[in-house]
């Protein structure tokens, strides 16, 4: 589909403990958000966007309790990949605020058996872009 439906992709590469190669900016449009796992342990990215009005930064929604968490922004979608794989969503991606977070614990290594660890996004693993 990739290939042959010319959406525009968006590639995120995460290692252990941050996501590297996410753009800062992207235009509205349906996209495919790839990622590839460079690191030891399963990694994922949920991809939401931040409601209207909302001002604080993704690293302080994270910090509400999941219901708060919920009426400031609005899950989209979520890749996940085990170690050395690579997985890909297709979004249709609105102007705004978006935040991308990886909820697995560390030290999970499949991602149908995540471990007991606190989550990665506790580790700095979060990012947010624009969509203009």
């Amino acid at each position: 589909m990739l290939r042959e439906c010319g959406y525009k992709q968006i590639a995120v590469t995460a290692t252990d403990h941050a996501y590297q190669i996410l753009p800062s900016a992207v235009p509205a449009e349906t996209v495919a958000v790839t990622l590839s796992n460079q690191g030891q342990d399963a990694h994922q990215v949920v991809i939401s966007r931040a409601k209207d009005g909302v001002t604080e930064p993704y690293t302080e929604i994270l910090a509400l309790p999941p219901d708060q968490q919920l009426q400031k922004a609005t899950p989209l979608g979520l890749a996940q990949a085990d170690p050395g794989q690579s997985d890909t969503v297709f979004l249709r991606l609105a102007p705004g605020r978006h935040g991308v977070v990886d909820f697995l614990p560390q030290g999970t290594t499949n991602v149908n058996s995540p471990g007991g660890s606190p989550a990665h996004y506790t580790l700095g693993m979060v990012a947010e872009f624009t969509v203009t």
